[in-house]
């Protein structure tokens, strides 16, 4: 029987500043993840990253806090360095992991 373990995304600061997520359409119009990218800088310097502050990374930090999301939107997921670097094509969800949470790979 195969199993879900995680894909192996840490959140971390230099996965968290080449994510794509703060240009991405679902959360475009989102005033909660904009009001979380006013504070982004000052979320960024805290020991260790809170991910409920920083909108941003959701293959490796979970589904996003923000309830304001449109998932209408398409996603920038396949295109952005982490995905390919970590393999998440292969991991479930494929993407939105803003609305689905954390990339994880099957496993048998």
């Amino acid at each position: 029987m195969k199993q879900a373990v995680e894909a192996g995304v840490p959140f971390i600061l230099k996965n968290v500043t080449r994510c794509l997520c703060p240009d991405c359409p679902v959360q475009g119009k989102s005033q909660c993840v904009s009001d979380k990218k006013l504070r982004l800088k000052e979320a960024l310097a805290h020991k260790p990253l809170r991910r409920e502050d920083i909108p941003v990374q959701y293959c490796g930090g979970g589904a996003a806090t923000c309830p304001d999301l449109d998932a209408d939107q398409a996603c920038l997921c396949y295109g952005c360095p982490l995905y390919e670097e970590y393999h998440l094509a292969d991991a479930v969800p494929t993407c939105y992991y803003c609305q689905h949470g954390a990339a994880k790979l099957a496993q048998s």
